[in-house]
């Protein structure tokens, strides 16, 4: 789990588990209250590792986030991250926004 703070303004980074080399990546963050997802912006910043960055802007406002990463192949083949882990069940990343004192 990734916890921020509201207003926080810096890179946070996501790594998949293959090569986004020539792929189209989306970084979606859906509140867990809520049904749809935001997509975040992101740039690959290092396509062979899978790694992926997004700049907070200090614009999430506090709560609990489900994260994944949505990666369409050249080939237009979609692939979803993270993946199914020892359980049946989809697993997500977490990203809390907690409020800040200010």
């Amino acid at each position: 789990m990734i916890i921020v703070k509201r207003g926080d303004r810096y890179a946070i980074t996501y790594t998949v588990s293959m090569d986004v080399t020539g792929c189209t990546t989306r970084l979606l963050a859906r509140p867990v209250a809520e049904e749809f997802p935001l997509e975040l912006a992101h740039e690959v910043t290092a396509a062979a590792s899978g790694e992926l960055t997004h700049m907070l802007d200090g614009t999430l406002p506090p709560g609990d986030y489900l994260v994944e990463v949505e990666v369409t192949t050249p080939a237009g083949d979609p692939v979803t991250f993270p993946t199914r882990q020892k359980t049946d069940l989809p697993q997500f990343e977490r990203l809390r926004v907690l409020h800040d004192l200010g």
